[in-house]
């Protein structure tokens, strides 16, 4: 569970990442990363679990979004 800043969303966030900002702060992401990997061009990560604040790689799958 992350236990930094949380964004409005209920994303954990990092002021800032190797020198960016923006989708590369949110916490998710960038332990997913470190992790597992690349995440695949076009794709987001979807927590498993449900639960925004989650960092554990196991809880996270890249998908497609989802067509409008």
């Amino acid at each position: 569970m992350w236990t930094g800043a949380l964004a409005k969303t209920g994303y954990g966030v990092f002021g800032n990442y190797n020198g960016k900002s923006g989708r590369s702060n949110l916490a998710h992401r960038v332990v997913y990363q470190m992790v597992v990997g690349a995440i695949p061009e076009g794709h987001h990560l979807d927590h498993l679990c449900s639960n925004r604040a989650c960092v554990n790689p196991a809880h996270l799958s890249p998908i497609l979004p989802a067509a409008h």
